[in-house]
């Protein structure tokens, strides 16, 4: 009897080691895959922060001068557009993981702790959440496509001023490349990564909602 009520005891002690083992792990997934989701969303923030800096100091800097350079005004606005061309690539490399790894996190949380519905960040079930079709990323996208168009814009202006005799040609060249840059940015971002990130987000919703409906998520 005393050899039985021993061996219960080990096997008690086990179960609550192999819980407490499966508690420990998803515990540290879930933060190292939020942590990891707010250190590139912190990223995005504070190279734009940094980059608001430098281009209001170069313009403001070129606003101040005296003596009007073209040259140096034309070697500004190659520097800043090359410079919006990083904060766009950056973003648009950096909005598909903040994606993925915030909603594993809900994942982990409702599959495995079973977080009940109000709860939830991303209800999928709300009306309203599924009429929003603008996300942070697209306001960031849209920030940077505009400034590059921007940069376009006075770059080819300046060299128009140069190469370019006629005034109104001059103008609509540069009306006319601006535009194409812009759409070109935006169709960029909305042909390929906006469509990935779509794809995400109903995939980790539908695999939510199957842990709901289900109700096979396990209280750790």
């Amino acid at each position: 009897m005393i050899r039985v009520i021993d061996h219960s005891i080990e096997q008690d002690e086990y179960e609550m080691n192999e819980e407490n083992a499966s508690k420990n792990y998803y515990i540290t997934i879930y933060e190292q895959y939020w942590e990891h989701a707010r250190h590139v969303e912190t990223e995005r923030l504070s190279f734009t922060e940094i980059y608001s800096i430098l281009v209001g100091g170069i313009l403001a800097f070129l606003a101040v001068q005296i003596e009007r350079n073209l040259f140096q005004e034309i070697l500004a606005n190659i520097f800043l557009f090359i410079l919006t061309i990083m904060g766009y690539s950056l973003v648009l490399g950096s909005n598909i993981e903040v994606v993925i790894f915030s909603r594993l996190t809900e994942q982990i949380a409702v599959c495995y702790w079973g977080i009940p519905k109000q709860d939830l960040r991303w209800d999928t079930e709300s009306k309203v959440r599924k009429r929003k079709q603008i996300y942070v990323a697209d306001v960031f996208i849209f920030f940077y496509s505009l400034m590059a168009s921007l940069f376009v814009a006075m770059l080819c202006y300046q060299v128009g001023c140069i190469f370019i005799t006629s005034e109104i040609i001059s103008i609509i060249t540069t009306l006319i490349l601006t535009l194409i840059t812009f759409l070109t940015l935006i169709l960029l971002y909305n042909c390929y990564p906006k469509r990935d990130i779509v794809n995400v987000i109903s995939e980790i919703v539908n695999a939510i909602e199957k842990c709901r409906k289900k109700g096979s998520s396990t209280s750790i």
